[in-house]
């Protein structure tokens, strides 16, 4: 267990070279959406082009530019989804028991990680995890035990 300090806040967020890739859709299909209406014969084309600017300018963007996932010395929170519908989710320390590491299984029967936080009070909750908690979940683990959240497996 290593030491940290009592005032460090973490924030994880995606890097910025994947913030960029609806960016850069929304750009590229503005710009095709743009060029294909000019066109008489391509018109029709260009709905499509400009339809998925707007979901990549308009929803995936802003939703990956807010995913975050906050550790401070007292708890853990993370904010996911779509810019006008947020969910968030996290945990205080001091009230949680033990936390394990575990899978569960998406409606298309994959297999997703999870964490199954029990609570002090005795009730349990499924805690979700996603690609940006995959992505640093080794970091995370090692803050929480450092703050003396126990995880097995």
């Amino acid at each position: 267990m290593h030491e940290i300090p009592p005032s460090a806040t973490e924030v994880f967020r995606f890097p910025l070279a994947i913030l960029a890739i609806p960016v850069v859709v929304c750009v590229v299909c503005a710009i095709l959406g743009i060029l294909c209406f000019r066109k008489r014969e391509a018109r029709r084309l260009s709905y499509f082009f400009l339809a998925a600017a707007l979901i990549a300018g308009g929803l995936f963007a802003p939703a990956m530019f807010g995913d975050r996932i906050i550790v401070s010395p007292q708890e853990i929170a993370t904010t996911t989804g779509f810019w006008f519908a947020p969910t968030r989710e996290g945990f205080v320390y001091q009230d949680v028991l033990r936390v394990r590491v575990t899978t569960y299984y998406d409606l298309k029967n994959r297999a997703c990680p999870a964490w199954e936080v029990y609570y002090r009070d005795g009730h349990a909750r499924l805690i979700q995890l996603s690609d940006l908690w995959v992505q640093h979940s080794n970091h995370i683990i090692d803050l929480l035990q450092g703050y003396g959240v126990a995880f097995y497996k």
